[in-house]
């Protein structure tokens, strides 16, 4: 076999990669493709409820979504991308659908002017920059058309009528002058673009075959001017010195707003070779502020070289007034490409002993269009399209920060504690304490389901000194509560110093009960984070769960809770259209993403969590107040299903296996066999649950974990579902 060449491998991979997100979208999309297994089916979403309805999807293409995907499709893109791709090929299949719904709108603006070469550009379009350089040459082409929709858009608001300077000098006849001694903007482009694609690019651009060159006028400048005064005087332009001023920013504004050159200039000038430059404000020099003075070394740095952290923070740093900044491309790039425009606009750009006065006063007139064109309109408008691509890269970096710093802390197994003999298997704790330092000190006891079983009030004196000594009546109190309920392990919540110090003492009552023989082992203290603890302790959740416990008991429930099951009470925190996931510090740049960009990665984390470790689906019905919130995270359910599927669960009882489920006829109105297709593989069958009846269907058993693992499996068509033994947030 011969050995590929470095750049067959980059093209093999790159098909590769080709083949894999075409797969992804076609699941996504429910797309016919003979070359993957689809599975199931979708559901057409005029079809009404009922037996009717499944019987009809039997034919359609499935829609999977990319917890299933990433579960039960892992041959059509394993290797070539990861589980966070997948997420990516979602995104952007969304931005390239908004794109085409855009796209859509701009044919329909210029096939109603008739402008057929506009109309072939903006089918050519595939990205957010290329439709607005559309949209922007067709606000200043059709002004009247422009102003028109404007106008229609504002039909019935109060507003100032607007009238732009581009549309005065236009009723001012200074467009007419601009014609009379430039070239189109599009020739422009077309000149510039002809002596890229060259075979000999080092030849100087007026040298080029088929350029359209421009045609002096046979008077000078001012002359011509000064004739135009009398009109354009009525709009404000009194000398010829306006009128001059005039006519170069029509010409200007027409060569900034060409789209076919913003495209050139964007794409092998500004996209790489911008540079970044950062300058003090008066309000940055006098402030205490210290995270900005980095950036004010930035001076003409490529922008690429900046990441998107930094970016981030210097975008922050300038909304608060500290620093201005601005990319530009340094003086050597921006002489380059204003000698090769000046060679593709003026007449006689290598000027000559031959030239008459007249014509180097118009091409010095030429000159000025492009300069003024350059700094003025276009490279504005660049830096203002490649902030808008920096800022969004940067706040998909920061979001999937988040969602990294999201699923770290719900990835966790639920505690388990381990005899002590050799070849014990850890066991689930089956009574938690938690612990809440206040005034006074809440310890709570709750149960293998989360509810709580005992609890006791206590005023410890604790000081921020590990060797003190807990009262003897208190540790007679602690020491008779433990005995009471005997639990596996303490939770004890906070980490700041007076919290080790009751830890310390908290161990020594342990220890003490231990020799007692109160307890049979001796018992773990764990410190437990209390953020969520204190949010849960002032929501409307706990409120209504134990409406007569203060705030310091809450906490202790919530404590003992994130450490029974940290992703089922972290869940609790996205109920309903609840915030208290939003306030979670996650990354210290989490507050320049908006609520519903916060929202998606953290409820991706959930989500891509859930799918490795399944619901149980029983105790979630059983025990909604503290079981529940995990449900809405399975893929294809959401909120609402996920809430509905729960009540019909407990008006009819608990499942011993997931096709029992599809014997209700409200499930299967509620679910279609899309969803059903998505979510079932994911739903655990435990009979831990009080309403489970151990009477149970013929061919099913349970595992020492307490999990059905016979009588229904994965999605129909498979073979087996979620992980059934144990948890692997490990």
């Amino acid at each position: 076999m011969l050995q590929m060449s470095e750049l067959q491998r980059a093209a093999e991979v790159e098909r590769r990669l080709i083949e894999r997100v075409h797969a992804v979208l076609c699941f996504v999309r429910g797309v016919t493709n003979d070359d993957i297994k689809h599975g199931p089916v979708v559901l057409d979403k005029e079809h009404g409820e009922g037996e009717e309805d499944w019987e009809r999807e039997k034919n359609a293409t499935p829609m999977l979504d990319i917890p299933f995907i990433a579960r039960y499709r892992q041959e059509y893109w394993r290797n070539e991308m990861n589980e966070e791709d997948l997420w990516s090929v979602l995104d952007h299949d969304a931005t390239w659908s908004a794109i085409l719904k855009r796209r859509a709108q701009l044919e329909e603006l210029f096939r109603a002017v008739g402008d057929d070469e506009a109309l072939t550009m903006v089918g050519r379009a595939r990205s957010d920059d290329e439709l607005t350089d559309m949209q922007a040459f067709y606000d200043l082409k059709y002004i009247a058309q422009a102003a028109e929709r404007e106008a229609e858009a504002a039909k019935g608001l109060k507003r100032p009528v607007r009238v732009s300077r581009y549309k005065t000098c236009l009723d001012a006849k200074l467009g007419e002058m601009a014609e009379a001694f430039c070239i189109p903007a599009g020739d422009l482009a077309g000149n510039y673009m002809r002596w890229l694609s060259s075979d000999r690019p080092d030849n100087p651009v007026d040298e080029t075959a088929d350029n359209r060159r421009p045609v002096d006028p046979d008077e000078d400048p001012v002359e011509m001017a000064i004739k135009l005064v009398p009109h354009a005087e009525l709009h404000g332009f009194r000398d010829a010195g306006a009128v001059l001023a005039g006519v170069k920013y029509v010409a200007a504004k027409q060569v900034a707003f060409d789209p076919k050159l913003r495209r050139e200039v964007r794409m092998r000038w500004f996209k790489d070779n911008g540079c970044l430059t950062v300058r003090h404000t008066q309000k940055g020099e006098e402030s205490g502020e210290v995270y900005h003075l980095d950036m004010l070394t930035w001076r003409e740095k490529r922008h690429q070289k900046v990441s998107s952290e930094e970016f981030l923070e210097m975008v922050k740093a300038k909304e608060d007034g500290l620093i201005d900044f601005s990319i530009r491309l340094d003086e050597r790039d921006h002489q380059e490409l204003l000698g090769n425009l000046r060679d593709c606009y003026l007449l006689h750009p290598r000027g000559g002993g031959g030239v008459s006065d007249q014509a180097r006063e118009w091409d010095r007139l030429r000159h000025e269009v492009l300069e003024e064109a350059l700094e003025k309109h276009l490279y504005p408008m660049l830096e203002h399209g490649l902030v808008a691509m920096r800022i969004k890269e940067a706040k998909v970096f920061v979001g999937r920060r988040i969602k990294e710093a999201m699923e770290a802390m719900i990835r966790v197994a639920p505690y388990t504690w381990r005899p002590p003999q050799a070849d014990a298997r850890p066991r689930k704790a089956r009574a938690i304490m938690g612990v809440h330092l206040a005034a006074p000190t809440e310890m709570v006891v709750i149960d293998e389901w989360g509810e709580v079983r005992d609890f006791l009030s206590i005023m410890v004196d604790v000081r921020e000194n590990h060797r003190q000594e807990m009262k003897e009546s208190d540790k007679v109190k602690i020491s008779d509560f433990l005995q009471k309920n005997e639990p596996d392990v303490i939770a004890l919540g906070g980490g700041q110093l007076k919290c080790r110090t009751l830890k310390a003492q908290l161990e020594d009552v342990v220890g003490r009960c231990q020799t007692k023989e109160y307890l049979e082992r001796k018992i773990e203290v764990v410190l437990v984070d209390k953020n969520a603890a204190y949010k849960y302790a002032h929501s409307q959740r706990a409120l209504s769960e134990f409406p007569r416990y203060p705030p310091t008991r809450l906490m202790a429930v919530s404590i003992a809770r994130r450490l029974q099951d940290p992703l089922r009470e972290l869940a609790g925190l996205c109920v309903d259209r609840s915030e208290d996931a939003l306030s979670l510090r996650l990354h210290h740049l989490q507050d320049k993403l908006d609520r519903s960009e916060r929202t998606k990665y953290i409820h991706r984390a959930f989500i891509d969590v859930v799918r490795d470790v399944g619901v149980d689906i029983n105790l979630a019905a059983d025990k909604p107040q503290v079981n529940q919130h995990t449900v809405q995270f399975v893929s294809g359910l959401g909120p609402r299903k996920a809430q509905e599927l729960l009540q019909i669960m407990r008006t009819k009882g608990c499942a011993y296996f997931r096709e029992q489920l599809l014997e209700d006829e409200s499930v299967r109105g509620l679910m279609r066999r899309t969803v059903w297709t998505n979510a079932a593989a994911f739903f655990k069958m435990t009979k831990n649950t009080s309403m489970w009846n151990d009477q149970m269907s013929v061919g099913t058993r349970i595992d020492d974990d307490d999990n059905v693992v016979m009588g229904g499996g994965g999605p129909p068509g498979e073979g087996g579902g979620a992980r059934q033994g144990g948890d692997c947030r490990h």
